[in-house]
């Protein structure tokens, strides 16, 4: 069973943030990926609670952007283990108050109460791109094929957006609450993961993962005949 997307893109934009109300209703097994963005150098998010994950997990950054409004970029990934629609609760290392936040939150379902969730050893990346009509995401590497890759953009000039390209996946893009982009290719790899995104003209500050999905081994019981055969004839 291939990955899907449960709903679309839950997005924030504000002052002093601290909580994103969700809409997608998850079943156990699904995986929310959370991304963060503060205007501060040196804020980050020291922990996430709630959307019906009991544990989450950072998985890229935090980035600084270069900027000259600065910007601290994270993906974090929470794994539900309740089902139903909930609050994001984020938790900063210092106070926010009056710094621009941007929360994006988007729920992915492989259909198995026990999928296994997990960044791709160290494939997360950032980029300061340079102004022009190509956004560039960071290039990853996939050990395996069918992997979820999910990217960020933060495009402070731009407002048009092409279809992403890259590694002949197909790539899904949606614009967040602050006309940033948000992508996603539900089965990459293996191999290079490197895709660009067509723009109107602009300097763009992105940030991608890379996700492995599995399931547990079903583990098969020996019949009880095989077992006492071997367990004879093991006998001395």
């Amino acid at each position: 069973m291939p990955v899907t997307a449960n709903g679309t893109l839950k997005s924030s934009t504000g002052t002093a943030a601290t909580t994103l109300i969700l809409t997608a209703t998850s079943a156990i097994g699904d995986m929310r990926l959370f991304y963060s963005k503060v205007a501060s150098n040196t804020i980050t998010v020291s922990s996430i609670s709630g959307g019906n994950a009991t544990t989450w997990t950072q998985v890229a950054g935090p980035n600084v952007d270069t900027n000259a409004s600065v910007g601290s970029h994270e993906m974090w990934l929470g794994v539900c283990t309740s089902a139903g629609t909930t609050t994001i609760t984020v938790t900063w290392s210092a106070a926010v108050t009056g710094l621009a936040i941007d929360f994006d939150c988007q729920t992915f379902s492989f259909g198995n109460a026990s999928t296994l969730w997990s960044k791709d050893g160290a494939q997360s990346g950032f980029l300061n791109n340079a102004s022009s009509t190509t956004i560039t995401y960071p290039s990853l590497t996939a050990q395996n094929g069918g992997q979820l890759c999910v990217c960020h953009s933060r495009n402070p000039s731009g407002g048009t957006y092409g279809t992403p390209t890259g590694g002949g996946f197909t790539w899904v893009t949606q614009s967040d609450a602050n006309g940033n982009t948000f992508v996603y290719s539900l089965s990459t790899g293996p191999g290079a993961v490197a895709p660009t995104q067509s723009s109107t003209a602009t300097l763009s500050y992105a940030i991608g993962v890379l996700i492995l999905v599995s399931t547990p081994p079903t583990l098969r019981r020996r019949p009880s005949g095989l077992s006492q055969a071997v367990n004879r004839s093991a006998t001395y």
